[in-house]
């Protein structure tokens, strides 16, 4: 809708970019017109409506009137240590249904009947979802659904309404993350046994050929953690990989991983730290890299140089806030980045970042 709609444990924030300002939407039991409380999960666009989740309720903010209408859902998001910090993932597919992940299972919600659909394991049916526990979405360029559960994935069966599970021999099982290439093949990001290639037959329902990659601490090209949280693939097929101690490039011709990294080596990267919270390339093809607790990174890609921004920093080079949890460039190309105490956007002019209060 052309505004920055962004979710956080206290609520949902509205940036108006006309008005230069910011709108609080909290929640207010007391009223109709409110989301269902402030503990934020989940936020996606889809015409002309702002869908909030706050488990376990589903709110869907009409932008045109500002009305709220919440739809609730059976299942709740089980709320352990770390899960507010962390979330779960929401997905629009291209047939109008919100995919929402919880700890309890997985729910599919209708746009146009405004129903859920809720799935759950079950150990004598081999067609259910492996594992209660999602921890990731992803829709590919065929339209399927493909969800990462805590024991494995799986692939959604329309024509059932139930879903294809995959004997696999990974490391670990616990998905994290899914990317299709664009060969059509498939990368699971896993919590502690790298990431694992994998090319299936033509209806997707049986691997052909599978192939992990890890960490060797005697190989630097090979990927820096095994704990692979996030996948990307860029205009030039080369896929990155974003993990607790840094990230890695794989360039599919041939398949040889590019460390970016702070470390003692001539090779070494100047990041601020190697705890990667972010990653977004512009269209000048730099990265900038966040931080986790450190500050944010500009990186050339043709050169290495770093240009860093931190609170440790002054001048230009400040920043307020260290843990850099989101960065983008909006469709005006103003650059953003969301921290944990504040919200910054860039000053074209000088290079700074500016805090929007």
């Amino acid at each position: 809708d052309g505004n920055i709609w962004a979710g956080t444990r206290a609520g949902l924030n509205k940036f108006d970019k006309k008005k230069n300002s910011f709108e609080r939407i909290i929640a207010k039991p007391e009223r109709k017109n409110s989301i269902y409380n402030n503990l934020v999960y989940g936020v996606a666009y889809h015409e002309g409506n702002i869908l909030i989740n706050t488990p376990p309720v589903l709110n869907i903010l009409n932008t045109k009137n500002n009305q709220i209408i919440q739809y609730k859902n059976k299942i709740d998001i089980e709320k352990k240590s770390g899960s507010q910090e962390i979330g779960s993932p929401l997905l629009v597919d291209k047939k109008e249904n919100v995919w929402i992940a919880t700890a309890k299972g997985l729910s599919k919600f209708s746009l146009a009947e405004k129903k859920f659909q809720n799935y759950f394991h079950s150990a004598t049916d081999k067609e259910s979802i492996p594992d209660n526990l999602i921890n990731s979405l992803y829709e590919d360029r065929q339209g399927e659904i493909w969800v990462g559960t805590l024991n494995g994935f799986c692939k959604y069966n329309p024509a059932t309404d139930k879903f294809i599970r995959f004997e696999t021999h990974f490391r670990n099982n616990s998905i994290l993350s899914i990317l299709q290439d664009n060969n059509g093949n498939f990368w699971f990001g896993t919590f502690g046994g790298g990431v694992n290639f994998i090319r299936f037959n033509k209806t997707k329902t049986t691997i052909n050929r599978s192939e992990n990659y890890s960490n060797d601490i005697h190989d630097e090209k090979t990927i820096i953690n095994d704990v692979v949280s996030a996948l990307y693939q860029d205009k030039s097929h080369i896929i990155w990989l974003g993990s607790f101690l840094g990230m890695n490039t794989l360039d599919l011709k041939p398949k040889k991983f590019m460390l970016y990294k702070k470390t003692e080596s001539k090779h070494s990267i100047n990041l601020l730290d190697n705890f990667v919270a972010s990653v977004y390339k512009d269209k000048n093809d730099f990265l900038w890299i966040g931080n986790w607790g450190k500050g944010l990174n500009l990186v050339n890609r043709k050169t290495g140089h770093v240009t860093q921004y931190a609170p440790t920093l002054t001048g230009k080079h400040k920043i307020e806030n260290g843990y850099v949890h989101i960065v983008f460039k909006d469709p005006d190309d103003h650059m953003w980045i969301a921290t944990r105490n504040g919200i910054f956007v860039l000053n074209e002019k000088d290079s700074s970042f500016a805090e929007l209060n």
